[in-house]
């Protein structure tokens, strides 16, 4: 019985481990409200778990499982998904 808690205690640990999320911060202009909105959405389409874009520092914040996604792909569909409208980023 104690050797089965320690394996399915191992099992735990070990799955919790393999889907580690990488929390990063990637510089993304922008220039309005709606900004927000279409940038994390881009993000979280490329697989990123969370997205919060800060307008001010033009910063957003992404968690993701680096075994899913990566930062380049994250880009990557940020710039492919465009402006929100002619004022904004890109």
């Amino acid at each position: 019985m104690k050797n089965f808690i320690l394996l399915m205690g191992l099992i735990l640990i070990t799955s919790f481990a393999l889907e580690a999320q990488t929390t990063t911060k990637i510089k993304v202009a922008g220039n309005c409200g709606m900004c927000k909105g279409h940038i994390e959405k881009a993000a979280k389409e490329a697989g990123a778990v969370t997205a919060d874009w800060d307008k001010a520092a033009k910063v957003l914040k992404v968690s993701f499982n680096a075994s899913k996604t990566s930062t380049d792909k994250i880009e990557d569909a940020i710039a492919a998904a465009g402006r929100c409208h002619s004022c904004c980023w890109l």
